[in-house]
């Protein structure tokens, strides 16, 4: 598989510079901003560096630029793309020239492929060869898309026997070679409705799809680009042109992405101008879904400005544009021009950019119903929702019991509630921290008693996966936060001691010391009160993480309400490193949100 690895855009349109670095562990790549920022000028460029006839000087050279094209400095647009080939792992590099392109001269200069150390120019013969196996392809509005879709279907896909046909001067057989066209394009796409309508009916149940082939054209290439009506049917009008801006977008992509599938002679770069446009939620969540799956083989880059396209828990591949005043000279005067620039999520202000693009209000998973996790209270709500958002889990429904003593009720309350509803038998796993009280109440519930919903429980180990459930030599005294990765609990308290203007704890010698028995049994937390002390001597008493205190709570909440991954690229960092450090957590939450095991117990 071929994917794009870096993108380096320069004098095109909106766009100065701009260099794109893609994660090539992530498929997908999201590209958001404002209206009239410059995001779809990304795409453009993409699709003009393998489609290069699209070149327009007038419309694609910034017009700055232009202006001053006889005054130096260079003016013409260069695209540079880097490529990864996975079955070789090597990296290819090509950079195309549009002034030697508007010369009628080679315009792809620069090119080389680098294997480990090895840095090799590539000859213009090897050059095409590697970008024959690639195929763009450019989703941009419903009125152009769907045309150029069916196309697609007749000239890539269904390779029509009549195609190469020579119509003959005489009326009757040209009737006869136009008849047998017609009854074989509609054959044929008949066949390619019935295998492509499982793809729309996984949207709506009701939806149903064909293509109709009026007898009625003037040439061949019309008859295939304009007189093919494609028809989706949903107890509605069922020409799709009657169907409102919304079902027409979504029905264009869900084409495109048939004859991609169809289409195995090339690698599919999928390129989709906001695929969220005029479609609700529900369906963007569920087209959102069918990329994902679509791009275990394809990689695809798309502009939005949907959160629901935007992976904001881990931020792969997630590029964020912005129009930025600068100064140029124009004609011997200085003029302010605005210009597309790429915003470096990484500073403190990029999280709070991309918030106010997107819209996101940051909250926990929505309720299911039927697959349900219990807590003690809402600190491990917290923990647990956004860790499992992060490994990529299934939403649940979360329940705090505000308190680990009240577990027990919950339980007899919600076994009552189903008593009367016998067809549905909902799924509980209660989580029970491993301190004395949890190890109490652990002991307490008896899932068996609970007739009329699925009782699992679990005793919470620590983020290394140590528990010890000895009933008479267990003095262990750990909670959520313990769970938690240590650099993730020593990242929060230093913010918190930030804000009080407080000396902040050694990360380093917490995740040291936290594995050495004596401070392991005692919980994390008592680690860090100690640390939190010896830095500030004369202010001990300030902040306290002490388990008898009664401000424990209060603090414990302030910790995990900052506990927010959503598009933190600080936390997010400190995730991906723990997450290969300490494998533990990520395979509990992931047996903890399996629900298929127990549902089948």
């Amino acid at each position: 598989m071929v994917k794009i690895k870096e993108i380096k855009i320069v004098r095109f349109r909106s766009i100065n510079e701009i260099v794109l670095k893609i994660d090539d562990n992530c498929n997908i790549a999201s590209i958001c901003g404002q209206n009239n920022v410059g995001k779809t000028n990304v795409l453009r460029a993409i699709d003009l560096f393998f489609n290069p006839n699209k070149y327009d000087y007038k419309l694609d050279v910034p017009h700055y630029k232009q202006a001053n094209e006889y005054g130096g400095g260079s003016v013409y647009t260069t695209i540079t793309i880097t490529f990864f080939d996975i079955d070789t792992n090597s990296i290819y590099c090509f950079t195309r020239d549009f002034k030697k392109w508007i010369d009628g001269k080679p315009d792809l200069v620069k090119c080389y492929k680098k294997a480990g150390n090895i840095k090799t120019d590539l000859s213009e013969k090897d050059v095409i060869k590697f970008l024959s196996k690639i195929k763009v392809y450019f989703v941009e509005s419903v009125d152009s898309i769907l045309y150029d879709t069916i196309n697609d279907v007749a000239d890539d896909v269904l390779e029509i026997k009549y195609k190469n046909a020579r119509f003959s001067d005489s009326r009757k057989k040209l009737k006869q070679y136009y008849d047998e066209y017609i009854d074989g394009m509609q054959e044929i796409l008949n066949e390619f409705s019935t295998q492509i309508s499982n793809t729309f009916t996984s949207f709506n149940k009701n939806w149903s799809i064909d293509f109709n082939v009026p007898k009625q054209s003037s040439t061949f290439q019309e008859l295939i680009t304009r007189d093919v009506v494609f028809n989706l049917y949903d107890k509605g009008a069922s020409g799709i042109v009657n169907k409102g801006a919304g079902l027409q977008r979504l029905a264009a992509i869900l084409l495109q992405f048939e004859v991609i599938k169809r289409n195995k002679k090339t690698q599919a770069i999928i390129l989709i101008d906001e695929p969220d446009l005029y479609i609700h939620e529900g369906l963007q969540k569920k087209l959102y879904e069918f990329i994902n799956s679509v791009s275990k083989t394809n990689q695809i880059l798309y502009t939005t400005h949907s959160p629901v396209f935007v992976d904001t828990y881990k931020m792969r591949n997630v590029f964020l544009i912005e129009l930025k005043p600068e100064v140029r000279n124009v004609k011997g005067k200085e003029n302010t021009v605005y210009l597309s620039t790429l915003v470096d999520l990484n500073k403190d202000n990029g999280y709070e950019k991309i918030c106010e693009h997107l819209g996101i209000e940051r909250d926990i998973a929505e309720p299911l119903h039927q697959f349900n996790i219990l807590c003690e209270g809402e600190s491990d709500v917290r923990y647990f929702s956004q860790l499992a958002k992060y490994f990529g889990c299934k939403e649940v429904n979360f329940i705090s019991a505000n308190g680990v003593t009240a577990i027990p009720k919950w339980l007899q309350f919600y076994n009552a509630f189903y008593k009367d509803i016998p067809d549905k038998k909902p799924i509980v796993k209660v989580v029970f921290d491993n301190d004395s009280e949890g190890r109490e109440t652990y002991k307490k519930v008896k899932p068996n008693q609970y007739s009329n919903i699925i009782v699992q429980k679990i005793l919470l180990n620590n983020y290394l996966g140590d528990a010890n459930i000895n009933e008479q030599q267990n003095n262990t005294n750990n909670e959520v936060e313990d769970f938690v990765y240590p650099e993730i609990m020593c990242y929060l308290v230093n913010q918190l001691l930030k804000k009080k203007s407080m000396n902040l704890i050694n990360e380093k010698e917490v995740v040291k010391k936290i594995k050495a028995p004596a401070f392991k049994n005692y919980g994390i937390l008592s680690l860090i009160e100690n640390e939190k002390n010896n830095a500030n001597p004369d202010r001990g008493q300030e902040v306290t993480f002490a388990l008898s205190n009664l401000a424990t709570e209060n603090i414990k909440k302030s910790l995990s309400d900052m506990f927010k991954i959503q598009l933190n690229s600080k936390l997010i960092r400190i995730l991906n490193d723990c997450r290969i450090k300490y494998p533990f957590v990520e395979s509990m939450i992931k047996e903890l949100f399996n629900f298929t095991a127990t549902a089948s117990n």
